[in-house]
């Protein structure tokens, strides 16, 4: 590899940067795993019985095409991901599930994340993509959003600090967080 090439981002490490960016020197510098809870397996569950519903619906629905499962990459950009769904009816709207109820209010990570997701959209079909909506599977409920180019803006913020904690192998500060109880992370994080 030349030094101008970089290893593309997966795109859920900015959902985990904004949870907690020691989780990015974590996985990344350090090559750990997360610790897979109950609940991580029942969302691989739960997201996998709802693309075998994808599979069996109809490719044409009210509310317009759907693509499903789409695999995309982008050097400019320094992302890769894959797309839960992506829906085009008078515009494109990039749709991501989440195994939860719906909060008040959605995670930034999940916010970013669909916003990184519209971004290769764009990249990969040149169309803007206007608007995000997450799935909340646990309640059947979802949220929409205008995406800005401000949020745009802020999802290349957070893909250059994470190629410069991966890059310099610089732990973040730790800060306490509501979710450093559940996290997979939790028992190396105390003692780093």
């Amino acid at each position: 590899m030349s030094e101008d090439e970089h290893p593309l981002i997966p795109v859920s490490l900015i959902r985990q940067f904004y949870y907690c960016p020691r989780i990015v020197y974590f996985s990344q510098v350090l090559g750990l795993r997360e610790m897979t809870t109950e609940l991580m397996k029942a969302g691989k569950e739960e997201h996998a019985k709802e693309e075998d519903r994808d599979s069996r619906r109809k490719r044409v629905q009210l509310g317009g095409e759907r693509y499903h499962r789409l695999h995309l990459r982008s050097e400019r950009l320094g992302l890769e991901g894959v797309v839960d769904m992506v829906i085009e009816n008078k515009g494109l709207v990039v749709v991501e599930r989440k195994y939860a109820e719906r909060p008040r209010r959605p995670l930034k990570g999940h916010y970013y994340q669909v916003v990184a997701y519209a971004m290769l959209v764009e990249s990969e079909c040149g169309r803007p993509v206007r608007k995000g909506r997450i799935v909340y599977l646990k309640s059947r409920a979802s949220i929409e959003f205008e995406i800005t180019d401000e949020m745009r803006r802020h999802v290349l913020w957070a893909v250059k600090r994470i190629k410069e904690i991966v890059e310099e192998e610089v732990i973040p500060p730790y800060s306490p967080r509501p979710g450093c109880r559940t996290c997979g992370y939790r028992s190396v994080c105390l003692y780093v």
